[in-house]
């Protein structure tokens, strides 16, 4: 019983991974639509004002408005933005954003000419970061996960062609996520380094850590699962070699007899 559960316990690894990264990544992609903590603190990059700049630019802030910024940020991800003013947190998609009269004017103007506005940094943010490679990664995981599924049952037809197939996806599966993974990260990092930059430390962009994380540990478990799925095609092969052999050495075997 022993030797079974160890055998089958790298199938039954790849599986449990896969699930993983599957919740994972969906997380990920429904981060900021909802105000509760399991959804508003999964976001891509949070935009504030910086209070601590200078006294210079705390003057500018406090005449140009009666709201006070330090407790002011919005958190943005795939689909939604989290707007916490005072304390009180509103999540909505992108598309509802500006449905949210009560929250336009938050911005500063240092002169006349220099308008600088939270939503419309947010908005620019959404059409730099897309979540189709994302949604694509999460269907070809979930379709890789039912045939993993699918060669765990014994006496199957075409089991052989669909560890085949699983190779193919997971290699595709691994490079799709490689990349939206690398495209995250940097249009997170621009926008952060640009922000901060463009606006003379004004306005205070950070990355999410917590979608950070959740992003490569998905993409960690999804190469695991590739090398077994090559792994599982390479046993099969040596296997299919000894067998023939087998055959062979029984064939001369007989001849000679």
């Amino acid at each position: 019983m022993f030797a079974f559960l160890f055998k089958r316990l790298p199938k039954v690894l790849s599986l449990v991974l896969l699930f993983i990264a599957i919740v994972l990544l969906g997380f990920l992609l429904i981060g900021c639509l909802d105000n509760t903590n399991q959804y508003s603190k999964i976001y891509l990059a949070q935009f504030q004002f910086n209070q601590t700049s200078s006294d210079v630019m705390n003057d500018i802030m406090i005449s140009n408005s009666t709201q006070t910024f330090d407790s002011i940020s919005l958190k943005v991800n795939y689909l939604a933005v989290c707007i916490d003013l005072n304390q009180n947190l509103t999540c909505t998609t992108y598309d509802k954003l500006n449905n949210l009269t009560s929250f336009n004017d938050i911005s500063i103007s240092p002169t006349s000419s220099l308008n600088l506005n939270l939503i419309s940094i947010v908005k620019s943010f959404s059409k730099i970061c897309h979540p189709k490679v994302l949604e694509a990664t999460i269907v070809l995981t979930l379709v890789l996960l039912l045939t993993i599924c699918y060669t765990s049952i014994p006496y199957i037809p075409f089991k052989s062609n669909v560890k085949k197939f699983n190779c193919v996806l997971a290699s595709g599966t691994t490079l799709l996520w490689g990349l939206g993974s690398m495209l995250q990260m940097e249009a997170v990092n621009t926008s952060t380094i640009m922000v901060n930059d463009a606006s003379m430390d004004m306005v205070v962009a950070n990355r999410g850590l917590r979608a950070e994380a959740m992003t490569w540990t998905a993409f960690a478990f999804i190469i695991v699962v590739n090398i077994h799925c090559f792994y599982v095609c390479f046993k099969d092969v040596i296997d299919l070699k000894r067998i023939e052999n087998q055959k062979m050495n029984s064939a001369n075997f007989s001849v000679k007899v």
